[in-house]
């Protein structure tokens, strides 16, 4: 099984709206005629080889593969819009129950200035959306993760 999160974790979804991953050889399924994404996460989610997916309306496309193996692979859509990525992440103990089938949606390039809370070193994004799910002395609804910090 490729995608099997450890103990005590759960598999959820990180979204990133108007970018596909360009990796045909990845990929493990093309299933037209899905018109909701919630169909496209659970396609993902019941297999096995499945650790990334686009979707589009109407087109659900598996992966074998993600943008956190291949971040090259990750590009921006030609229509933005319509077209939304999404990779499996394993996340601890997730305290917050989710009403979607996702924990986080991405925006690249963007950032919320003036409004952080709270300021931490983490090793990885995927420690950053752990540390927003987690957190008991606020309600934590987004992150800033910037890779270049110090």
């Amino acid at each position: 099984m490729v995608n099997v999160c450890p103990a005590g974790s759960v598999v959820t979804f990180e979204l990133i709206t108007g970018y596909t991953f360009r990796g045909p050889s990845d990929t493990v399924a093309k299933i037209p005629g899905i018109l909701h994404l919630q169909e496209c996460l659970n396609s993902c989610l019941t297999d096995d080889t499945c650790k990334s997916f686009n979707f589009e309306t109407g087109l659900c496309v598996l992966l074998r593969t993600s943008a956190n193996e291949r971040p090259e692979a990750l590009v921006s859509s030609q229509f933005p819009v319509f077209t939304i990525y999404g990779q499996k992440v394993c996340l601890k103990d997730k305290n917050k129950s989710c009403t979607q089938g996702w924990a986080f949606e991405r925006v690249n390039g963007f950032e919320l200035k003036r409004m952080g809370k709270k300021s931490v070193k983490v090793m990885s994004r995927l420690d950053c959306m752990q540390l927003c799910l987690n957190e008991r002395d606020f309600e934590c609804r987004s992150v800033n993760y910037d890779t270049d910090s110090d």
